[in-house]
């Protein structure tokens, strides 16, 4: 069972596509969790896999939640993956993603990336491209009622960040290419909470990284996909995107290292 073990030391390939008949009576359920985290080697040499569909009320929306492995060569295409922390290929990378391209509609309700949503610290992202197109509808915060979704705020993203290729990059990315159809920002929706700090987080959007931090590095990265914003976000959004707003063809909002991009 491949996502109950962590398959360590392990190489698991693909000898041929696997296609939407295959899966269609399924609901995906992500490679790698918190607690047993992917440290194998995936390598789909060149093969697809399509149609992949999974629930909207998920979060940690991916082909792989948890790497700490290394994957590659794999092309994800005609699937719609929606969901709270919503990517291509794994949602949290902790170790390699090399040479994969994804081609599928991703739609988030909270921080979402064509390829992964949190690339980690020393962590890699290279060769790969993100070519579908991307919705990310915000959910803001009310301080009212209940914590009835206290995951939201175990998350390490505290905010509505995203990118073409990566939410939030602490790690590096290298040689990436970002060529969706759109990233379109929808206007937010209110709902309650108790947490009064979640309301502050940061709003950033980035063809390439929503938030590029400090020991992030970012070599080699084109963007053609547009970045589209709702005509409804200020007043939908407001106060809460007042001051912390940033949208940018690259990066969102940068504290690392960008060269070549």
């Amino acid at each position: 069972d491949v996502c109950s073990s962590d398959l360590e030391g392990k190489t698991i390939t693909l000898s041929s596509n696997i296609d939407s008949v295959s899966l269609a009576k399924f609901i995906w359920v992500p490679i790698g969790t918190h607690d047993t985290p992917f440290l194998g080697t995936f390598d789909g040499r060149k093969h697809s896999i399509s149609g992949i569909v999974t629930d909207s009320l998920s979060q940690n929306v991916a082909l792989f939640g948890y790497n700490q492995g290394t994957i590659r060569n794999v092309n994800i295409d005609k699937s719609l993956l929606s969901g709270s922390w919503v990517a291509g290929i794994a949602v949290h990378n902790y170790g390699t993603i090399d040479s994969c391209s994804v081609d599928a509609k991703i739609y988030t309700m909270m921080g979402g990336g064509g390829i992964a949503v949190h690339n980690g610290l020393n962590a890699k992202i290279e060769n790969s491209e993100y070519a579908g197109s991307f919705s990310a509808k915000n959910i803001v915060w009310e301080i009212r009622d209940s914590l009835k979704l206290k995951w939201i705020f175990d998350s390490s993203i505290k905010g509505f960040i995203n990118g073409g290729i990566v939410s939030l990059n602490e790690g590096n990315i290298q040689n990436v290419n970002s060529r969706g159809n759109s990233l379109f920002i929808l206007p937010c929706t209110y709902v309650h909470s108790q947490n009064s700090d979640y309301g502050k987080g940061m709003f950033y959007y980035g063809g390439i990284v929503g938030y590029n931090a400090q020991s992030g590095i970012i070599k080699g990265g084109e963007n053609g996909m547009e970045i589209r914003i709702s005509e409804d976000i200020l007043n939908s959004c407001a106060p809460t995107y007042t001051n912390n707003f940033a949208a940018a063809n690259i990066v969102g909002y940068n504290e690392g290292m960008v060269e070549n991009a």
